[in-house]
C-alpha cells in the first residue's frame, strides 16, 4: 500500500473503520515495514497469490474507509500521484 504515510493514528484508524481481520492486520504491518511480496509470503506462510489477494482487498476497504474518515489520506494511485505532489 505505497503513497500512503503511514502514522499509528493512520494505521488504527484504517483498521478500525475497515474492520480488517487479523491476517489482513499482519499484511498491513508488514506492507509499512517495506517488505517484499516474496517476504510476506515467507514471513506469513502463504502463497504469494494469496498476498496479491489480501493487497487487492486492502486496496478496496482502504478506499472505501478513506471515504468515510476525516484523517485517512488519498491513496495515491500512479507514479505521477507519488513523485508529483
Amino acid at each position: 500500500m505505497k503513497g500512503i504515510i503511514w502514522t499509528k493514528s493512520i494505521f488504527e484508524e484504517f483498521v478500525n473503520i475497515a474492520m480488517l481481520n487479523e491476517e489482513e492486520i499482519a499484511f498491513v504491518e508488514a506492507s509499512i515495514k517495506g517488505w517484499s511480496r516474496v517476504k510476506i509470503s515467507m514471513e506469513l506462510c502463504m502463497s504469494v497469490r494469496k498476498v496479491n489477494t489480501i493487497l487487492q482487498r486492502c486496496r478496496i476497504k482502504y478506499d472505501a474507509a478513506q471515504k468515510e474518515s476525516s484523517i485517512l489520506p488519498a491513496r495515491k494511485r500512479s507514479v505521477k500521484d507519488i513523485y508529483c505532489a
